[in-house]
């Protein structure tokens, strides 16, 4: 601690997702805490502002059809920041558009980062909804990409039916029975080992499915 001020932002960063390993993991009990002046520099320099990307642009905006209203680029309480949240039934979910940076080369593995921001948002409380890039290029599958940018209704509508499938997932009561799958599966991948319940969901998703 006395060579604090030498560290650098990166080291500052690697301290805070320590301390948070600290604060929200239980067997990590017994290690001693950074002193208070420490870890609120360490979660100052924990912010990071990014870009949104045109995937991102376009699950906000299927998000805002099917009459959510998302919060784009959110810092949650961890320090980590979420490209969007959405609330639903007094439920906070974090949705995480996750592009090929995400994830180990050539795989569909997500790499250390993306494991470890997705263990800490999880171990926090928060409901997440991660959307893997492979998945969503797979809607524009076969769909006529419209002038101006815009994409076909086709591929608009299939865009939503993700969405809303997605969210129906990871809501409570939204499935029925999701024993034997594993946590860092996405929606599309359990939609192939289990029913839907869709009596279960909220109202909206039933509409935006039919």
């Amino acid at each position: 601690v006395e060579l604090e001020r030498d560290f650098s932002r990166h080291e500052l960063c690697q301290l805070h997702q320590w301390q948070l390993w600290l604060s929200l993991e239980p067997r990590s009990s017994g290690w001693p805490q950074l002193p208070s002046a420490l870890q609120r520099r360490c979660h100052a320099s924990f912010h990071t502002q990014a870009k949104p990307s045109r995937q991102q642009r376009q699950v906000m905006e299927s998000l805002r059809a099917l009459g959510l209203s998302p919060r784009e680029e959110v810092r949650t309480r961890t320090g980590y920041s979420v490209d969007a949240m959405v609330s639903l039934h007094g439920r906070e979910v974090a949705i995480e558009v996750d592009g090929p940076s995400h994830f180990v080369r050539d795989t569909r593995t997500p790499n250390g980062a993306t494991t470890l921001k997705r263990r800490q948002l999880r171990a926090a409380g928060y409901t997440l909804l991660p959307v893997p890039y492979w998945e969503w290029r797979a809607l524009d599958h076969g769909g006529e990409e419209a002038s101006g940018g815009g994409s076909s209704d086709a591929v608009r509508r299939k865009r939503e039916h993700y969405l809303a499938e997605s969210l129906a997932y990871v809501l409570p009561g939204g499935m029925p029975d999701q024993s034997g799958l594993s946590e860092g599966q996405t929606a599309a991948e359990r939609s192939r080992h289990t029913r839907l319940d869709e009596s279960r969901w909220p109202a909206f998703l039933r509409v935006a499915m039919a």
